[in-house]
């Protein structure tokens, strides 16, 4: 069934917004869009057919990554260590999302930044190499560390 959004894709800057409906998610569709020497950060989903697309950054929506820990955390018993990985992924991405938010309102001072990063950085470890044993567990693990250097924080 296609409900549409798998083949929408979004481009932007801070300035423009381009909605494109395309019949193909592949990487050719952004390629053709910010052609083959883009030089800007490409934040998308952790689709593969991402990773052929030439930018000068990549990096991973922690929303998407939010999105399914909240969604793959309802299949699991609730005192479980599947159940508290899923909790601690929803954690990361608010933390790391705060400390986006007041870095870029100037409200951190280099030291402040230094180390909060570090601390991301550390959760962010963590959580790829905690032991999981459910399914959809092992799956976003296994994303996480597939896209390890590409999670903002």
């Amino acid at each position: 069934m296609d409900n549409g959004w798998s083949k929408v894709l979004l481009h932007c800057n801070p300035n423009f917004v381009l909605f494109q409906y395309d019949t193909s998610r592949s990487g050719q569709v952004s390629r053709d869009v910010l052609g083959d020497d883009f030089l800007g950060t490409l934040v998308t989903d952790c689709y593969s057919g991402y990773h052929a697309s030439a930018a000068g950054a990549k990096q991973k929506c922690l929303f998407h990554i939010a999105h399914t820990a909240r969604k793959w955390q309802k299949l699991t018993a609730g005192d479980s260590a599947d159940f508290a990985f899923f909790e601690d992924i929803k954690q990361f991405v608010k933390l790391a999302c705060e400390f986006h938010r007041r870095r870029r309102d100037g409200q951190l001072s280099d030291t402040q930044q230094s180390a909060r990063k570090s601390k991301l950085r550390e959760e962010l470890s963590r959580l790829e190499t905690c032991t999981v044993s459910h399914e959809k567990a092992i799956t976003l693990q296994a994303r996480l560390v597939r896209h390890t250097g590409e999670w903002p924080h």
